[in-house]
């Protein structure tokens, strides 16, 4: 009977001595897991920061975009009244002068093409080739008419959020037009150099 007693504690000392193995394996199985949680979590959390940072700047932008709207139009306003009021030798400088025939070719192709039926539907816009500026109609949220020089453009990456849509140079960055303004586009007119 002993020698059955010393083969089966044998056995059960080898069954332990596995035991301990798998368990050793589990636990460095258990740690590797861990190290990756933690860092899934730092990516988290370096993500949630960069969402944050674009919201933040999306909200301060939005913010500024509606507080300043109507300062712009009145300095857009302002400056093609300049230009329309300068005199031919102020024109013919050249920091002025290409200025000068872009806006005044600009403002005279809204106003020729201003009549119902002129503009062109938003969905036949050039939106693939080469970025192209296009005219676009717009209604302000006071219910005015106003143009906007406009291109499409879509993208984003690490830092920036998804972008799709019309956009348009603010003097300080793009930003996006507001689709449910916009009443249509005509090509922009070709400026002599």
């Amino acid at each position: 009977m002993t020698k059955v007693l010393r083969d089966r504690v044998r056995q059960l000392e080898a069954e332990l001595a596995e035991h301990k193995q798998h368990a050793g394996e589990l636990v460095v199985r258990v740690d590797r897991l861990q190290e990756a949680a933690e860092s899934r979590e730092g990516e988290v959390t370096r993500l949630t920061a960069c969402l944050a940072k674009a919201n933040a700047n999306h909200e301060h932008f939005e913010r500024e975009w509606y507080l300043r709207g109507d300062e712009v139009g009145e300095l857009r306003t302002a400056i093609v009244d300049i230009l329309a009021s300068a005199t031919p030798n102020e024109r013919d400088h050249p920091c002025m002068s290409r200025s000068w025939a872009r806006a005044q070719a600009v403002l005279d192709r809204a106003r020729r093409d201003a009549e119902p039926g002129a503009l062109r539907p938003m969905s036949e816009a050039p939106m693939s080739g080469p970025m192209m500026d296009i005219l676009v109609a717009m209604v302000d949220r006071h219910g005015n008419r106003r143009w906007t020089i406009s291109h499409y453009a879509f993208g984003g990456g690490e830092d920036q959020p998804p972008f799709r849509g019309w956009f348009f140079w603010t003097g300080h960055g793009y930003a996006q037009l507001d689709a449910h303004g916009m009443l249509g586009w005509l090509p922009l007119p070709q400026v002599p150099r």
